[in-house]
């Protein structure tokens, strides 16, 4: 699948590791959540380039221990409909304050891909139905979010969308 990042078309440096593939002295690779165990118990501490692939109906909390060690966590979207998604990746972009990248995958429409970088999520797998300008156009269409802000009790802007917010993490801008 095309993979987007930065608002281009990128290669895609992952791999998923399937049922029966072995871990060990792999790098760039994303273990199904029921694996993730068996990975991190046989990967170096100072090692990177892991990954997990997290279903929708799971609670990212049980990631918390684990997220220093992750560079990616890849959220699937089953149908266009089902936006359990985008809860997991504000969660983990803004209550676990991850830093590496978020990626969504599954059946989702370039409309929904301003309301997915406004979530946290910055690395997108899509079908080839869309071009890549169907995508982009669709990148700033969002202007404020549908959550609280509860410092000051309004609708809240997006600094973490905004270009340059925060150079130190390239999701944030």
């Amino acid at each position: 699948m095309p993979v987007i990042e930065n608002n281009a078309f990128v290669d895609d440096a992952w791999s998923h590791l399937h049922d029966g593939d072995s871990a060990t002295d792999r790098s760039m690779i994303i273990v199904p959540l029921a694996r993730l165990d068996e990975a991190l118990a046989d990967w170096p501490a100072d090692h990177r380039g892991l990954g997990v692939d997290v279903p929708n109906d799971v609670d990212v909390e049980q990631l918390t221990p684990h997220l220093e060690r992750l560079d990616i966590v890849t959220l699937n979207f089953p149908g266009f409909a089902d936006g359990r998604a985008f809860s997991q990746a504000r969660s983990l972009r803004h209550t676990d304050h991850f830093g590496g990248t978020i990626r969504a995958r599954g059946s989702f429409l370039p409309d929904q891909y301003g309301f997915l970088l406004q979530s946290g999520v910055d690395s997108f797998e899509v079908s080839d139905r869309f071009p890549l300008d169907e995508w982009v156009r669709h990148a700033d269409t969002v202007p404020a979010t549908y959550q609280r802000d509860y410092a000051t009790g309004g609708l809240a802007t997006r600094p973490f969308a905004e270009a340059g917010a925060r150079p130190d993490r390239p999701h944030y801008g």
